[in-house]
């Protein structure tokens, strides 16, 4: 009887996986020391749990979980070496869950996780280079206006003017913290406006509104000259006795959609009723 009773205390000294590793056990104790020599480091990655379980005080743990279990402290963490970095994309969200320091996960944290569980220090990454915001090329702007003017035979070329792409900038602005697109009200100026939107993050030009604002074009009845909504930007931008044009853009990121508003501003205004005839010229022949 004896001797049975003896082989089951052997059998249960050591269990596998991650259960209680054995019988408590009074033997010698372990000083605790500032750091962890290499010979206290963990030696069984169920360290963590056992100590969590509330096992560091039986000999198989003490003997193999120095570190865990508080008997010394740690070593920090070194610099991260070539093959130290997180293997897996939910790492961040599973250190804000604590998996880091739980038991259960600290193997698989302590393999996949390497980085974000502090096991190591990434080196610091360069702050992003500050890119000044987007702005209106005037010679690009002016240029692109004045090509399409030059289609019409008799229309003079536009001047840049500083003010009213000031008058553009301000309302740009308005319209991108709003996230509309709508006219302003009696400002005594021509306008048109356009916006551009794209999950990428291309910027759109004063070119490409420009180009879109004269594409209307096509639907322009010169039989019937008339303003209409389906081609007044068009008419603005070839107007006859429009001799200035000032415009700006303003980019916004929103979820990841890059916004590009552009807004145009002439002076004399254009789309002036009863006038289209004499200020909307026809194309070369």
């Amino acid at each position: 009887m004896y001797n049975l009773l003896l082989g089951l205390f052997l059998i249960t000294f050591q269990v596998g996986c991650y259960g209680a590793p054995g019988p408590r056990m009074n033997g010698k104790q372990v000083v605790k020391r500032a750091v962890c020599t290499e010979d206290q480091l963990d030696k069984n990655p169920g360290c963590l749990y056992w100590k969590q379980s509330g096992y560091c005080d039986y000999e198989y743990v003490k003997a193999r979980c120095q570190e865990s279990c508080g008997f010394c402290d740690p070593p920090p963490p070194q610099p991260c070496k070539a093959n130290e970095n997180d293997k897996k994309n939910g790492c961040k969200s599973w250190k804000n869950q604590g998996l880091c320091k739980n038991g259960q996960y600290h193997q698989f944290m302590k393999e996949n996780c390497y980085v974000t569980c502090g096991y190591c220090i990434a080196p610091p990454t360069s702050p992003p280079r500050a890119t000044p915001a987007p702005q209106v090329d005037p010679d690009a702007c002016l240029k692109a206006h004045n090509e399409k003017r030059a289609l019409h035979p008799g229309t003079p070329m536009l001047v840049w003017d500083d003010a009213l792409a000031q008058h553009a900038k301000t309302w740009a602005d308005h319209l991108a913290s709003k996230g509309t697109l709508e006219h302003a009200e009696n400002t005594g100026e021509g306008e048109n406006l356009y916006y551009f939107g794209t999950s990428g993050s291309y910027v759109a030009t004063c070119d490409d509104a420009v180009q879109a604002w004269y594409d209307e074009i096509k639907d322009y009845d010169y039989q019937n000259p008339v303003f209409s909504l389906s081609t007044g930007h068009f008419t603005a931008v070839v107007w006859k006795s429009t001799t200035r044009v000032g415009a700006a853009l303003v980019k916004v990121v929103d979820g990841g959609y890059t916004k590009t508003y552009v807004v145009a501003r002439y002076l004399p205004q254009g789309n002036m009723k009863g006038r289209f005839a004499e200020n909307v010229l026809p194309l070369a022949s």
